[in-house]
């Protein structure tokens, strides 16, 4: 292999099956809104609990999508 890892990823599917729109649609519709669906008046969120992101991310050149153990969205190249 020449020094090559064997990663077994699955390619990212173009556009969603059937069956997974359809378990989409299942699990949104099953999501229960806190406040009965109105809006927070207080959006201010302690800094250990805000979510930043990369906004360098360029999703065009990405070929496979991996999740690690907590399920955080990642690219993993061979070198």
């Amino acid at each position: 292999m020449n020094g090559e890892r064997n990663f077994n990823y699955q390619r990212f599917p173009p556009e969603p099956t059937r069956s997974i729109q359809e378990n989409m649609t299942t699990v949104a519709s099953s999501v229960t809104v806190p406040n009965g669906g109105t809006p927070m008046k207080n959006r201010h969120r302690p800094v250990a609990n805000r979510v930043f992101v990369n906004k360098s991310l360029h999703l065009d050149k990405i070929k496979f999508y991996g999740f690690d153990m907590d399920y955080t969205l990642a690219e993993y190249k061979s070198p």
